[in-house]
């Protein structure tokens, strides 16, 4: 099994970040002396002024470049997008803030905002020799800052799309406002949730369709300039309340990173989302229902990661999962033996490939190190 390491050099509100091309280029020599390596995901800084010393280096050792690029949300403050609308008609500002990141979301159903990337790239890093673009924030928010805001979207364009699919919005959102638990799935299967309330699951599936048609239209657009593109997730326990589908993506990218996150209590992390979904809805019902939807006694256990990951091979994806691999702060606390029992997990699924997230560059020196002393790790 191979590894894909990932590091950030900083949003695009603010300066460089972290280290200079010196002490990167010197940490993923270290790196790879020690595991295997084939792929370096890292950005997304319009100002880092190193990314092609950091590129060639990356190249010279005979491993692929990717620019790991936001979509939907981390905006720079000089480009004209159109924000999200919640369904009260105001926009949906987020608290969820994460070591320096904008968790605000766009309108997935704007042209102008699936413009974006596409057009940043061409502007700050099409020279600079990339393989492929990892897309992140590929989605709508979470439940953490409450039900406005985890329903997503509701300009004029995205409630056309959701008549269009036969949802009554109106009535959607007076179910929903009276009684969250309507959001609760009653079915699950091939990474998508199904819903009692015909408005409700009609909503997810128009939302999701919404995000897809974006994404895959970004991707045609790389790809027309013979830019590999690879995604990253949710994990599929919770994929489809942001709007992720994740087969219908898996087609057309060369891999899908799902964040199976089972340590960090911050946005993306399972623990966090979970527990966010469960305020928002019924409470432990809520988590009784995904146990039981996932034939798991645990859905942040090891049994749920595998069958997560299980899951998207089966549908076709070619899956390389994500796991912490730095500690930041007490919301990800990772240890050695964690780092090593979750390659180990994957490996044993039958992983070609794991990505260590989400940041080689803080905290990972011991549990990089533990990792190549696995006898996979060769």
């Amino acid at each position: 099994m191979k590894y894909v390491l990932q590091l950030f050099t900083g949003s695009f509100s603010e300066r460089e970040r972290n280290a200079g091309a010196d002490e990167i280029i010197a940490r993923l020599g270290e790196i790879f002396s020690l595991i295997p390596v084939e792929h370096v995901l890292f950005g997304w800084h319009t100002g880092f002024s190193s990314n092609k010393s950091v590129v060639d280096y990356i190249h010279a050792n005979g491993k692929k470049a990717w620019l790991w690029a936001p979509v939907f949300s981390e905006t720079p403050e000089s480009v004209d997008s159109d924000r999200q609308v919640g369904y009260l008609g105001t926009g949906t500002a987020s608290g969820e803030k994460a070591s320096g990141l904008d968790f605000n979301f766009a309108c997935p159903s704007s042209e102008k905002n699936r413009s974006i990337t596409f057009d940043l790239f061409i502007k700050h890093f099409a020279g600079v020799g990339f393989d492929g673009v990892f897309l992140d924030k590929i989605r709508q928010g979470g439940f953490a800052d409450g039900l406005e805001r985890a329903l997503g979207c509701f300009c004029p364009r995205c409630k056309a799309r959701y008549s269009d699919a036969g949802v009554d919005t109106d009535r959607l959102i007076s179910k929903v406002v009276e009684n969250p638990g309507i959001l609760l799935p009653s079915a699950y299967a091939d990474c998508r949730y199904g819903f009692e309330d015909s408005d409700v699951d009609g909503y997810y599936r128009a939302k999701a369709a919404c995000i897809s048609e974006g994404i895959i239209g970004i991707t045609d657009r790389f790809k027309g300039i013979g830019v590999e593109v690879g995604l990253d997730t949710f994990a599929p326990l919770a994929a489809w309340f942001v709007g992720q589908d994740i087969p219908a993506l898996g087609k057309h990218v060369s891999f899908i990173k799902p964040m199976l996150y089972r340590r960090t209590n911050l946005p993306a992390g399972l623990p966090y989302e979970m527990n966010s979904i469960a305020a928002c809805i019924s409470g432990e019902q809520t988590h009784a229902r995904f146990r039981s939807l996932w034939g798991v006694d645990d859905v942040i256990s090891e049994d749920s990661a595998r069958k997560q990951f299980l899951d998207m091979v089966r549908l076709g994806c070619v899956t390389y999962p994500g796991f912490e691999i730095f500690r930041f702060e007490d919301d990800t606390p990772g240890e050695p033996s964690y780092a090593t029992s979750s390659a180990a997990l994957y490996a044993q699924a039958g992983a070609e490939q794991v990505v260590l997230s989400y940041n080689i560059l803080e905290n990972t020196g011991q549990n990089i190190r533990a990792l190549g002393n696995m006898p996979f790790s060769e």
